[in-house]
């Protein structure tokens, strides 16, 4: 399968919304996963896992590069 092509045109991505589309996202699954081992499950299990899946869902969509400052 060949990629399309672009002739002359520009693109631009709308970050807010890619961003905005990505939390939600992460939201919606840290607290789906925060519920599977309980019906009720604490405070800092939901902070924990919403967390985590929000940074899981942000790190598809944007290259933070290297943590240690070596982005070469």
């Amino acid at each position: 399968m060949t990629k399309p092509r672009m002739e002359g045109g520009t693109m631009r991505i709308r970050t807010y919304q890619v961003v905005e589309l990505a939390v939600e996202e992460g939201v919606a699954e840290g607290i789906r996963r925060a519920h599977e081992h309980g019906e009720n499950p604490g405070r800092d299990v939901i902070q924990d896992k919403v967390f985590e899946a929000v940074m899981t869902a942000l790190c598809d969509v944007i290259d933070f590069g290297d943590p240690g400052g070596n982005d070469e």
